[in-house]
């Protein structure tokens, strides 16, 4: 599904990035987060985007997607892709 360096194991890294995105977005451990890595096809795009759902919380579904490998992200990238999430007002 993704390439992962030699001593990442597909599960720490995917384990990692959801509680990125769950702290980031404010959602309880709980909450469902679809990650996704897929192939870019349009033109001057990476070759590899992560998409990130969640299923519920704020707003309902919400889709998020960056042009970067799932183990190339940082807990700073995903704090920018929800920080409207917590600018928002409740």
């Amino acid at each position: 599904m993704f390439r992962t360096r030699p001593k990442d194991d597909a599960s720490d890294v995917l384990d990692r990035v959801k509680a990125w995105v769950l702290d980031a977005a404010g959602l309880d451990r709980d909450s469902d987060v679809v990650l996704a890595e897929l192939q870019c096809t349009d033109p001057g795009c990476p070759p590899l985007e992560t998409v990130i759902a969640l299923l519920k919380g704020p707003g309902g579904p919400l889709k998020r997607t960056i042009h970067k490998p799932l183990v190339e992200l940082t807990a700073g990238d995903i704090a920018g892709l929800f920080a409207d999430l917590k600018e928002a007002p409740q």
